[in-house]
């Protein structure tokens, strides 16, 4: 699905199927993203996600994902929620 080195110029949300993201940082159910990291830092992607199965997911490029955090600024905290619960997983299982 995206490439871990790649460009990232999009946001991806997951309608349907399942993608494991690298080191399950993530969820890979209905209703989770990925891509936002490359977005919000302008760096290259930093995983690479592989579907499972059949997906089908939205794209929201970049420029439309600012339009819709100016839009919305709800949009922001919830990523930033989901950001915290990613690093507080990626502490725990550092120091399992």
């Amino acid at each position: 699905m995206v490439e871990a080195g790649d460009r990232g110029d999009s946001l991806y949300l997951m309608l349907e199927g399942s993608g494991p993201r690298a080191g399950q940082v993530a969820g890979s159910a209905v209703g989770d993203f990925f891509g936002e990291m490359a977005l919000v830092d302008g760096r290259p992607r930093s995983a690479t996600i592989t579907a499972t199965s059949a997906v089908r997911v939205m794209r929201l490029p970049r420029r439309a994902f600012l339009r819709a955090l100016k839009q919305d600024p709800q949009i922001g905290l919830a990523i930033m929620e989901t950001f915290a619960g990613r690093v507080r997983r990626l502490e725990r299982a550092i120091s399992a």
